[in-house]
């Protein structure tokens, strides 16, 4: 469990560097894109030490309930970390190779950008599935965890541009709307071409529905599979559970922000009742001289 709770920390740490990106400082682009290319490195240094060879299976979960394993992908057990090292190194090199004015225009669209990295994110859930990746290590990557850290980005770009709560719903309907767009357009590719991955619902013709305790049988590949299985999930289900998570993380950033400058005023109330106490002694000093 700590060890899952520390994967997430760290996805959201990676989730929130990527979307704020746009808005540090030259220089701190630069070092998050050398910051990459070590991990790059260090990925590199994994892949080369690691033999032998990996069959890992791909788990589907249907609304959140029964897990089923759709496929079993077998390769290189090193082929997940040169995955992992192209990707944080292609990172590194973006980040050196973009500059301020493309920069600012990513931070003025930055719904068109959180889109963007996370449909990026998905095909990498792709890739390394796969290339047959540890499963605690693909079904960490995706976005379903990666929500509620964009309702908070959406919230504090919101409050910087004057909004408020339904300039972040809005974007957050359009975000869910658009990613598991992309999610559904996937699916349909590797279902009809039988790839495999979690993405791939042809295995999946006994399929109990968590909500209603019943089980239904499919046709493989048939259209009442995909559209009870792929279409309705993810253009009713998940944007309804996206909206939701990204509003609890938007609640959470305005609690932190609030906090902090509740902070702000007490330290500065502090030092200000401070100093007018040091005005009011010093006359009663010069008498006693």
């Amino acid at each position: 469990m700590w060890s899952f709770a520390g994967s997430l920390a760290a996805l959201w740490a990676v989730g929130t560097v990527l979307l704020c990106w746009p808005r540090f400082s030259g220089a701190w682009r630069r070092g998050l894109a050398l910051a990459f290319g070590l991990a790059g490195l260090v990925f590199l240094v994994v892949a080369l030490n690691t033999e032998g060879s990996r069959a890992s299976p791909t788990v589907a979960v249907f609304l959140m309930g029964t897990h089923y394993v759709t496929a079993t992908a077998q390769a290189s057990a090193s082929l997940p970390f040169y995955l992992l090292s192209g990707v944080c190194l292609l990172l590194g090199f973006a980040g050196l190779a973009v500059g301020d004015e493309l920069a600012g225009r990513m931070a003025r669209h930055y719904l068109a950008v959180a889109i963007l990295w996370s449909l990026a994110i998905t095909a990498l859930r792709f890739a390394l599935e796969k290339t047959a990746a540890p499963p605690v290590l693909s079904q960490l990557v995706g976005v379903t965890w990666l929500v509620p850290v964009v309702g908070a980005f959406f919230f504090l770009c919101a409050r910087a541009e004057g909004g408020g709560l339904s300039s972040v719903l809005w974007r957050l309907v359009v975000y869910a709307l658009a990613v598991r767009g992309g999610i559904l357009l996937l699916m349909l590719f590797v279902t009809t071409r039988r790839l495999g991955s979690h993405y791939d619902i042809s295995s999946l013709t006994l399929v109990r529905n968590p909500l209603t305790g019943q089980t239904h049988e499919f046709v493989s590949g048939s259209v009442a599979q995909f559209l009870s299985l792929a279409a309705l999930p993810q253009l009713v289900a998940w944007p309804i559970y996206t909206v939701f998570a990204g509003l609890m993380g938007a609640g959470l950033a305005a609690i932190i922000e609030a906090s902090w400058k509740h902070s702000k005023l007490a330290t500065a109330a502090g030092v200000e009742a401070s100093g007018d106490t040091s005005r009011g002694e010093e006359p009663v000093n010069a008498r006693g001289r």
